[in-house]
């Protein structure tokens, strides 16, 4: 049983590479701009909690 997932898994790897190859050999059909400067600033930690939640919602249709 494993043999046979083993064998599976790697039938889906054999074909992920495959697909990747032939990906890369098609020429790209559009001109990609350049991608913009990398910003080193961290981005803003965002808050945990979801103000946005259900309950407020229906506290605040009451």
């Amino acid at each position: 049983q494993k043999a046979e997932e083993a064998v599976r898994i790697a039938a889906q790897e054999k074909a992920r590479i495959e697909a990747e190859r032939k990906a890369a050999q098609q020429p790209p059909k559009v001109e990609r701009a350049p991608l913009p400067q990398a910003n080193d600033n961290p981005p803003p930690a965002k808050p945990k909690s979801n103000p946005f939640t259900i309950d407020n919602l229906l506290k605040s249709l009451q």
